[in-house]
C-alpha cells in the first residue's frame, strides 16, 4: 500500500486524532503504551491516524511501524475494521467515554478531578502561637509535596490547584528516582531509559529540576498560560496507567486526588508522655471498673478515633500550610525564577534528619515549624 507523505498542515490537523488513536492502539489492540507513542510519529506522517485509514491500510505498511510483528499489524487491522463496522450507538458511546475519560482522570465516579472545591486543603493556620511550639513527624517526599505545592502557588499562579498537585507530585517523583540512584536502589540504566522516555516531552522547570508534563484541557485557560497535567513516566515507561488513570489522552498523569490524600495523612503531631501511666494510674482504676462496652460502641469509638485521628492530620497540614505561607509571603518580592532556585536550600534546611544511605528511605524524622519560619526575610 502505498501512502504519501502528510504535509505540515495536515499533520498539525491530525494532532487532534492522537488521544483517540492511543485509545484504540491500547484498549483495543492491546498495543504497549510505549510501543503505540514510538509509532504516532510514522502513523502521522503517512496519514494512518484515524481508525478509517488503519482498516484500509495493510500489513506490509504497518509491519515496519510495529516492530515486523505481522501478528499484531492484522489484529489493528481486524479492531480498526470492526470499529467502523460499529453500530451508531456504539459510536457514541464511544464520544461519551472519551469525554468522560478527559473530564475524570480518576474515573467517572460523577466527581470531575477540576473541581478544584473537592481537592481544597485544610486552611493554612498562620497564628505564631500555635506555629512556635509544633513539631510535626513524617518522612521527606510529603514534606517537598507540600513545599512544592506552596512554591508554584507563586511562581504557577495561572495553575489550577489540580494542576499544581499534579505537578508537584511529579517533581517528588522524579526526586525520589534520583535520590534512589544515589543510594543504589535503582540502576543508572533504568535512569537512562527513563530520561530516553522523556524525550521529546514538554517540560516545566521547578526547583531546578525538569518535570515531563503534558497540556490539559480545562476550558478555563485565561490567557496568561495553560494548565498542565505532570505525566507519570514510569507509567508512560512500562506501557500502564492509561486504564487505571483514565485520562482521555491515553497518557498516565499524577493524579491530583492521590496526591491530595497523600500529603493530608503524611504529618502527625510529635507528642511527649508526660506520665508512666503505672500500677496505681487513677485512670487504669477507672477503666478497671468500668462496665464493659458493647460491640456497637466500641465500633462507634473506633470510627471516633479515626476521626479524630484524620482531624489531626489535617490540622497538622494546615501548621505546616501555614509556616510556608508565612515564609514565602516574606520573600514576594522574589521574581518567580529566584523563588523557585531559592526553595530547593530552603527544602534541604527544614526536611527532617534521617539515617543516611538505603536504611534511611522512608524514613521518618521531625520537622520543627520552628525552622521554616526562621528563614523568613
Amino acid at each position: 500500500m502505498s501512502t504519501s507523505p502528510a504535509s505540515p498542515s495536515n499533520v498539525a490537523a491530525q494532532s487532534s486524532d492522537i488521544p483517540t488513536l492511543l485509545r484504540f492502539l491500547t484498549r483495543s489492540c492491546s498495543v504497549p503504551l510505549a510501543t503505540a507513542l514510538k509509532a504516532v510519529p510514522t502513523l502521522q506522517t503517512l496519514k494512518l491516524t484515524s481508525t478509517s485509514a488503519l482498516a484500509s491500510s495493510d500489513v506490509a505498511t504497518l509491519s515496519p511501524i510495529f516492530g515486523e510483528d505481522a501478528k499484531l499489524c492484522r489484529k489493528i487491522i481486524s479492531a480498526a475494521k470492526k470499529e467502523q463496522a460499529g453500530t451508531s450507538s456504539t459510536v457514541q458511546k464511544r464520544k461519551r467515554d472519551h469525554f468522560e475519560d478527559a473530564e475524570h482522570p480518576n474515573g467517572k465516579d460523577g466527581r470531575s478531578s477540576t473541581d478544584e472545591d473537592a481537592l481544597a486543603l485544610p486552611t493554612p493556620i498562620t497564628d505564631l502561637s500555635a506555629l512556635n511550639p509544633t513539631i510535626l513527624t513524617s518522612n521527606r517526599a510529603p514534606l517537598l509535596l507540600a513545599l512544592t505545592l506552596r512554591l508554584l502557588k507563586s511562581t504557577m499562579p495561572t495553575q489550577p490547584l489540580s494542576s499544581r498537585l499534579s505537578l508537584a507530585q511529579a517533581l517528588v517523583s522524579a526526586n525520589a528516582k534520583s535520590k534512589a540512584v544515589s543510594i543504589g536502589l535503582r540502576s543508572e540504566v533504568d535512569q537512562r531509559k527513563a530520561a530516553e522516555n522523556e524525550l521529546g516531552r514538554r517540560k516545566v522547570r521547578i526547583m531546578g529540576r525538569e518535570v515531563a508534563v503534558m497540556r490539559r484541557s480545562t476550558g478555563d485557560e485565561d490567557g496568561d498560560g495553560e494548565a498542565l497535567w505532570g505525566l507519570d513516566v514510569d507509567a508512560v515507561e512500562n506501557g500502564k496507567g492509561q486504564e487505571s488513570q483514565g485520562l482521555g489522552s491515553g497518557l498516565p498523569i499524577h493524579t491530583p486526588q492521590a496526591a491530595r490524600a497523600y500529603v493530608l495523612r503524611a504529618f502527625s503531631l510529635v507528642k511527649h508522655d508526660d506520665g508512666d501511666g503505672g500500677a496505681d494510674d487513677p485512670v487504669e482504676e477507672v477503666q478497671a471498673s468500668t462496665p464493659r462496652k458493647s460491640q456497637k460502641e466500641r465500633k462507634k469509638s473506633r470510627a471516633e478515633l479515626r476521626r479524630e485521628d484524620e482531624e489531626e492530620k489535617h490540622r497538622c497540614l494546615a501548621l505546616l500550610l501555614g509556616a510556608l505561607d508565612l515564609l514565602f509571603e516574606s520573600w514576594d518580592s522574589l521574581t518567580r525564577e529566584e523563588l523557585d532556585r531559592r526553595a530547593w536550600q530552603w527544602y534541604l534546611h527544614i526536611r527532617p534528619n534521617v539515617e543516611a544511605g538505603p536504611r534511611g528511605w522512608g524514613g521518618k524524622g521531625e520537622i520543627a515549624l520552628t525552622k521554616i519560619l526562621e528563614l523568613r526575610k
